[in-house]
């Protein structure tokens, strides 16, 4: 499979193959993951019995991809990247603030309680308190991951510091 791949794709210098997806089922195909020096991806499908390549694609046209790049960058490219980490970013001092600053903490019991027959403002703060204290410790993690993946050159050292792990090449 790695020769056949190889072998279509040898005269373009530019492209190397770098991932291989195994079959999920035995009628699915191997994927093998293709990409070039100006960041074009191409998946291209080989039959698992005859070796044969029996299709390719280029990965950014894809629905997953451009899901991808929508939540990841907002198809804004860098721009985008950025404004995408520092939603997240501000997300995770607004889920802080929130716990900070949560009415609850007084009386605990009558945090956690929704007075459903009392005005409709008092429902919906009694609503917004009780989701989001229960709620804050997933919003935090989201957007701290999120974050932290669009910030990776600055969040890895700290990541690797914080969980004393070494770096490996």
């Amino acid at each position: 499979m790695l020769n056949t791949i190889e072998a279509k794709y040898a005269a373009r210098s530019d492209l190397h193959l770098f991932r291989i997806y195994l079959p999920d089922t035995s009628s699915s195909p191997y994927v093998g993951q293709l990409s070039s020096t100006d960041e074009q991806r191409i998946e291209v499908f080989v039959n698992p019995y005859t070796g044969k390549i029996i299709g390719e694609r280029i990965s950014d046209n894809t629905l997953i991809s451009i899901l991808l790049k929508l939540h990841y960058s907002l198809m804004a490219g860098e721009t985008g990247t950025m404004f995408v980490g520092i939603a997240a970013f501000l997300m995770c001092i607004l889920t802080i603030t929130g716990l900070v600053v949560w009415p609850g903490w007084r009386k605990l019991i009558t945090g956690f309680k929704i007075k459903f027959n009392a005005h409709p403002k008092r429902v919906n703060f009694d609503i917004h308190k009780v989701v989001g204290i229960v709620s804050v410790v997933f919003l935090f993690f989201t957007g701290f991951t999120g974050f932290c993946w669009n910030f990776y050159d600055l969040t890895e050292p700290i990541i690797y510091a914080v969980t004393i792990h070494p770096k490996t090449i």
